[in-house]
């Protein structure tokens, strides 16, 4: 019999005494979701799934040079699972959500000291203002969005040089037609953000410490496996890829042909919503060396089910 990890065990024997949460109870398995939450696009991953085919492929591919899960840790769960007599879903959805806030929106400087409490691998690739700049990027990103704060979200990305999508404008012009505001599209760019964002809710209560890292890795490729993949993708449960609707002024391929290599950083935060749940978001940047800043590529949502108690804004 394998031996099961007796922290973790514990733990989430306490939670079920507790009475936590499990969420809705699954029926007949639960599909994975990936895409971006606003077109609710569903991937080739979830047509595998729902076709029956075996998830555990995914696995097999070669392991990515950014974050990712370890898989005895995932082994582990599995075990608990069975000893407690309890889905996988259910084990990760109590790990989560018995794990305690640390650090609420109320003051930027808040936020500001728990990113800089995320430990970092791989830190010895960044000079120090590359990690100041990526620190104070991802501290702008959760507390304008724990805050709701989306025009200074916006004009933070556009003072960066960045610009609407093209993709970004047809999304927003699709919605515009359909609500009968055509005139919306006639709007600067950073209105018709907040215009399009107007109904979206972050639902953020705080942030939660443990858990929560950051690698920071270089590669000369940008087709790599997307971070943190390994743990969602071993047992298909939702994911949400939020999209970029603006971008800057230089692509990740543009440096790659200048350079050969880009510079990288896989981020995991876990925050607890006012529902009292917590979930795994985790966003890639990419290092722009001719703007000498971080670029936001995309942020994933991590969770048991299709939960949507909880959004974010980039």
């Amino acid at each position: 019999m394998k031996a099961i990890n007796t922290r973790l065990f514990f733990r989430v024997a306490g939670c079920l005494l507790l009475g936590f949460p499990l969420g809705v109870l699954m029926s007949g398995g639960l599909r994975l979701v990936i895409g971006n939450q606003a077109d609710g696009e569903a991937s080739i991953d979830s047509q595998r799934h729902l076709h029956g085919q075996d998830e555990r492929t995914e696995t097999r591919t070669l392991p990515s040079p950014g974050l990712d899960y370890d898989l005895r840790r995932i082994q582990e769960v599995e075990d608990l699972s069975k000893a407690i007599d309890k889905t996988v879903y259910q084990v990760f959805d109590l790990q989560w959500n018995a794990l305690e806030m640390t650090t609420d929106f109320s003051e930027y400087a808040n936020v500001e000291t728990f990113v800089h409490s995320i430990p970092v691998a791989g830190e010895d690739l960044l000079s120090t203002p590359q990690l100041a700049q990526l620190r104070k990027d991802i501290a702008t990103l959760l507390y304008l969005n724990g805050r709701e704060d989306r025009r200074r979200w916006f004009e933070y990305l556009f003072a960066a040089g960045e610009a609407l999508t093209s993709e970004g404008r047809d999304l927003i012009r699709r919605l515009a037609e359909k609500e009968g505001k055509a005139d919306w599209m006639d709007l600067e760019p950073l209105d018709q953000l907040l215009w399009y964002f107007s109904s979206w809710e972050a639902n953020w209560k705080g942030l939660v410490a443990e858990g929560s890292r950051m690698k920071v890795f270089r590669t000369e490729t940008a087709e790599i496996e997307r971070p943190a993949n390994r743990l969602m993708m071993h047992r298909p449960a939702g994911k949400s890829t939020y999209a970029r609707k603006t971008t800057g002024p230089v692509s990740i391929d543009d440096q790659l042909m200048w350079e050969g290599s880009v510079l990288m950083a896989d981020v995991e935060v876990l925050v607890k919503n006012h529902q009292g749940m917590v979930r795994p978001y985790v966003a890639r940047y990419w290092f722009d060396s001719e703007g000498r800043r971080w670029r936001l590529q995309f942020v994933i949502k991590y969770s048991t089910k299709q939960d949507h108690h909880g959004s974010i804004v980039i």
